[in-house]
């Protein structure tokens, strides 16, 4: 169901979300927790983010003052940067101060390195580490070098990728592009060489070759340095959803599995599926997600966003199905109504992003 209703005032009060809102501001702002998943639509200024935090706020201090310092139950906001997590997290520490109640703040990579950790710690294991794009490039570097030395997996390059192609920077970049959209998908590099035959893609069995050997020699890396597991940012996704699913089988019935009583993610319109597949595993165990987004700004499609995330997940559907309800913020608060009126009109030439769901 979509929403959209006149203006009313929550009222200022302790305990309450603090803020001018209208109508469907305050229906998700005042989202029960028993009334299953929401997404949030809206415009840029239509306070998409203000809701996002209220409810956050809201839900933490209806939080059972017994249940602060248990290590299940409670509220997290997701964020798609480190950045505007360090901001929010301040501004909600800010509004929570005094309380004893606390929302967690966290990107879907912090989240997934604080549950793979959890549960090598859990086993004894060390800590994993968190490798950057630099680190990959540096070992797709490796790879690609030993190639031309006549060693490692020599993947069959086509003519129109030369020798001198493969030294460029520009060339590894793509190339962990790919690799990072196959992990986000779950896709090992026996489906990637099988679907490069069925299109007729003969760099991407290349690639897959050169997949199968990078995961080949990081798990070859793990094993004989005695640290803890390297993990790219989207294999760490990939493996934290899977932990979680397994949690009682790998890590033991007497570790309580991590889970939130409410996950609330800002931007989902820029999530990738790796993103939706865990927040599915979080559902499976009772998490209540409220989705919010607007799929006519996204804009990490290139690495590997994907905006129609926001229209699947009104339905049941797997894999990115959470049966959510759906409420528009149809009152934009930014700009001036000249300017409204212009992106009106320009927008209106643009074929929506979701079917079925009008701009917004």
């Amino acid at each position: 169901m979509v929403e959209t209703a006149g203006e009313t005032r929550v009222p200022e009060a302790p305990g309450e979300a603090r803020v001018l809102a209208d109508a469907a501001q305050d229906r998700a702002i005042g989202w029960a927790p028993g009334a299953g998943n929401l997404v949030v639509l809206g415009a840029p200024g239509t306070g998409k983010t203000r809701v996002a935090v209220e409810l956050a706020v809201r839900r933490a201090l209806a939080v059972p003052r017994a249940s602060w310092s248990e290590p299940t139950g409670g509220v997290m906001l997701l964020v798609p940067d480190r950045r505007r997590a360090d901001r929010l997290g301040d501004t909600l520490e800010i509004r929570l101060a005094g309380t004893g109640a606390a929302v967690e703040v966290r990107t879907p990579v912090a989240l997934a390195f604080q549950l793979v950790a959890r549960s090598l710690t859990a086993r004894g294991e060390p800590d994993p580490t968190l490798m950057s794009g630099p680190d990959v490039d540096a070992a797709l570097a490796d790879l690609l070098e030993g190639h031309r030395a006549g060693a490692g997996a020599r993947p069959d390059w086509p003519a129109a990728i030369p020798p001198e192609t493969l030294e460029l920077p520009a060339f590894r970049a793509e190339l962990r592009d790919l690799l990072t959209r196959a992990a986000e998908l779950g896709v090992g590099p026996e489906d990637l060489a099988e679907f490069a035959r069925d299109v007729r893609r003969p760099e991407w069995a290349a690639a897959a070759a050169v997949l199968g050997e990078y995961r080949d020699v990081m798990e070859l890396a793990d094993r004989s340095s005695g640290r803890g597991r390297r993990l790219d940012h989207a294999r760490i996704l990939a493996e934290s959803a899977t932990l979680l699913h397994y949690w009682e089988q790998d890590v033991g019935a007497d570790v309580p599995r991590p889970a939130w009583s409410l996950v609330v993610v800002d931007d989902y319109q820029d999530a990738t599926p790796a993103v939706a597949h865990l927040l599915r595993v979080l559902v499976s165990g009772g998490t209540q997600v409220v989705l919010v987004g607007d799929p006519d700004t996204a804009v990490q499609q290139f690495r590997g966003g994907r905006a129609h995330l926001l229209g699947e997940a009104l339905g049941t559907a797997a894999p990115h199905g959470f049966g959510a309800e759906a409420i528009r913020l149809g009152t934009c608060y930014r700009g001036t109504p000249e300017l409204r009126d212009a992106t009106r009109a320009v927008t209106a030439l643009v074929r929506p992003t979701l079917a079925g769901v009008a701009h917004r």
